[in-house]
């Protein structure tokens, strides 16, 4: 049995294999980035394993911020070269892979949420207020345009 088994939520999703795939090579990417922008001088891919199977574990089967439905079966298929050559339409295909994204918990440390792709693109690097600022003026910006119609 894993350390990191897969999660209840996944169970016919991805396998184990492509799990612990999956979340080894997240770990390993959040902590290298972290240790290149310096966010913290007791990061290890061990503690970020730990903590984004965690996430995964309090509903990775959804996306933290939409709540819709993650496709896993995706995971570990996104190929660069296709990319490169698809362009929009190719990675449109990727819209709902599970990705992790940093945030902050209430006391203002660290935490890992699992979310789509498409979301974790659009949110980058904005807080939380913030992502839900852009996302607000979005929506009233889209209301005004309406009653103009």
């Amino acid at each position: 049995m894993s350390k990191y088994s897969l999660p209840e939520c996944l169970a016919g999703f991805c396998t184990q294999q492509q799990y612990t795939k999956w979340l080894q090579r997240k770990a390993v990417a959040h902590a290298r980035r972290d240790k290149k922008r310096q966010e913290g001088g007791n990061i290890t891919v061990s503690k970020y394993k730990g903590a984004i199977h965690k996430a995964v574990c309090l509903g990775g089967d959804r996306d933290y911020y939409t709540g819709e439905e993650l496709d896993w079966s995706i995971i570990s298929k996104y190929r660069n070269e296709n990319a490169r050559e698809g362009k929009k339409k190719y990675k449109k295909q990727f819209a709902k892979l599970p990705s992790v994204d940093h945030t902050l918990d209430e006391q203002g440390n660290l935490k890992f949420v699992i979310c789509s792709w498409l979301v974790n693109d659009s949110k980058s690097d904005l807080t939380l207020p913030e992502f839900y600022a852009l996302c607000e003026g979005v929506l009233r910006h889209r209301d005004r345009l309406k009653n103009h119609s």
